[in-house]
C-alpha cells in the first residue's frame, strides 16, 4: 500500500494600496494577515532591497538596506494578532516606492503598498496696503485635494476656505489672528499666528524671543520704517547672525532670545519677530515710538546732576567754616 501525503500551500496576493506620507514625518504602511505560528515577515523593495525582516520571534537586520537603518520598526507586540505593519520614520523623498509585505505562516501572503511622499510647505505672510495689514496663509504642495484654511480672531472662527491660499485683513490690532491649514491626505494640521505686542515709548529694550521653541526652529527679526524693511538678525540652533549696524547693541542671553538695547529716537518704527517651527509659525509685531523729548530730558537731567556736583564743594566749605566758628565760640564761652 502506498500512502501519498499531499501538502497544500495557500498563497494570497493583495495589490493596489496607496499610502501618502509627509516629508520628514513618520508613516505607517499597513499589512495584515491571518494569525499563525512561526511568523516570517519580509518588507522588500523590488527583489533584493530589504527594508526589515522578522523571524525567530525577533527583528532580523543583517540584510537591511543602509537607507533604512535606524528608521524602521514593526509592531512586535501586535504580530501574533496578525499585524505586520511597518513604520518608517523621518520620511525622505527617496522613500517613494512600491513596498512588498511578505508574511509566511502555514499560509503565505504578499501585499503591495505604494508610498507617496509629499512636501507641505506652509507659511504665513504679512503685507501693508496703505493703512491696512493683510495676512496670507498658503501651502505649496503637489497634493491639494481637500486642503482647508480656517481663520480665527481671538480663537473665534471667522472664515473658512477649501483652498491652498487664503487672506485676511487685520481689523483690530489688539486681537490675535490665527490660520490653520489642514491637509486630510496626511491628516496634518499647521497653524500660523499674528499678534501686536504692547508698544514701547521709552528708551528701553526690545526682545525677539522663542521661549516655547522645542526641536527645530528658525527665527528672523526685521525693522520696518515707512516702506523700508531690513533684517536685524536671524537665529536657529546655531549662533545668531546679526547685521553689522546692530551687532554692538544686541544680546543673545540664551539660544532662544535676542534683545536690542539702548533704544533711541532713530529706532522708532515697527519690529517684526518671525518664528518658524515644524507645525506652526508666529509673527509678533512691536511698535516703538521714542521722541526726541525723551533724549532731551535725559541730557537735561545729566546736566543738572553735573551742576549739583560742581556746587557741592561751594556749599560744603561754607557749612564747614560756620560749624568751626560755632564750635570755637562754644569753647570760648565761660563755664556757668
Amino acid at each position: 500500500m502506498v500512502v501519498v501525503f499531499l501538502i497544500f500551500c495557500i498563497f494570497e496576493v493583495t495589490q493596489g494600496v496607496i499610502v501618502v506620507g509627509e516629508l520628514n514625518k513618520n508613516v505607517i504602511l499597513p499589512c495584515s494577515f491571518t494569525p499563525g505560528d512561526d511568523e516570517v515577515i519580509h518588507w522588500i523593495i523590488g527583489e533584493d532591497k530589504y527594508v526589515i525582516s522578522y523571524y525567530h520571534n525577533k527583528d532580523q537586520l543583517e540584510n537591511q538596506d543602509k537607507d533604512y537603518v535606524g528608521r524602521t520598526a514593526l509592531f512586535n507586540n501586535e504580530i501574533s494578532k496578525g499585524n505586520a505593519s511597518l513604520q518608517i520614520r523621518n520620511l525622505r523623498k527617496s522613500d517613494e516606492n512600491t513596498y512588498n509585505c511578505y508574511v509566511g505562516t502555514r499560509t503565505e501572503k504578499t501585499e503591495y503598498i505604494t508610498l507617496q511622499v509629499i512636501d507641505l510647505q506652509q507659511t504665513m505672510e504679512y503685507k501693508w496696503d496703505h493703512n491696512s495689514l493683510h495676512l496670507t496663509c498658503s501651502v505649496n504642495t503637489s497634493t491639494s485635494v481637500g486642503i482647508t484654511i480656517t481663520w480665527y480672531e481671538n480663537n473665534q472662527e471667522v472664515q473658512k476656505n477649501q483652498s491652498t491660499k487664503s487672506s485676511y485683513i487685520v481689523r483690530n490690532e489688539s486681537l490675535t489672528y490665527q490660520c490653520t491649514i489642514y491637509s486630510p491626505t496626511v491628516q496634518s494640521s499647521w497653524t500660523g499666528s499674528w499678534r501686536m505686542k504692547e508698544p514701547i515709548m521709552k528708551d528701553d529694550s526690545i526682545t525677539c524671543d522663542c521661549n516655547f521653541c522645542n526641536g527645530t526652529f528658525n527665527s528672523k527679526w526685521y525693522f520696518k520704517k515707512g516702506t523700508h524693511e531690513v533684517e536685524i538678525a536671524s537665529m536657529d540652533k546655531s549662533l545668531p547672525v546679526i547685521s553689522t549696524e546692530y551687532k554692538d547693541r544686541i544680546d543673545n542671553l540664551n539660544k532662544h532670545n535676542l534683545t536690542l538695547r539702548k533704544l533711541g529716537p532713530s529706532d522708532s518704527g515697527n519690529y517684526i519677530c518671525v518664528i518658524k517651527m515644524e507645525q506652526n509659525m508666529d509673527i509678533e509685531m512691536t511698535a516703538v515710538s521714542i521722541s526726541g523729548e525723551n533724549e532731551n530730558h535725559k541730557l537735561n537731567a545729566k546736566s543738572h546732576r553735573k551742576r549739583w556736583i560742581l556746587l557741592v564743594p561751594f556749599i560744603l566749605v561754607p557749612l564747614g567754616a560756620i560749624f568751626k566758628i560755632l564750635k570755637d565760640m562754644k569753647k570760648a564761652r565761660p563755664n556757668e
